[in-house]
């Protein structure tokens, strides 16, 4: 593999997994470093890392605050 493949690999351990865990990655990058890209978009989407994934998390956590919020609304009512 390349030396720059290397460093960059060794200064993101995240990605040094995902490589560990897909070794079809390893051999390609070994032939074609210019799928470099393509590695870390992949690599992106296992650790949901993309702005789909991103938009869901925030949905999920506003979905979990406006319910605490209306459970406390209700708490709050039957005190009175």
């Amino acid at each position: 593999m390349r030396p720059e493949i290397t460093s960059w690999l060794e200064a993101n351990p995240d990605l040094a997994f995902y490589l560990h865990r897909n070794p079809t990655w390893y051999s390609t990058l070994s032939r074609h470093p210019e799928q470099w890209k393509q590695f870390k978009q992949s690599a992106d989407e296992f650790y949901q890392r993309t702005l789909p994934h991103k938009v869901k998390r925030v949905e999920q956590q506003l979905g979990f605050a406006s319910m605490f919020f209306s459970m406390m609304q209700q708490a709050e009512g039957q005190d009175e």
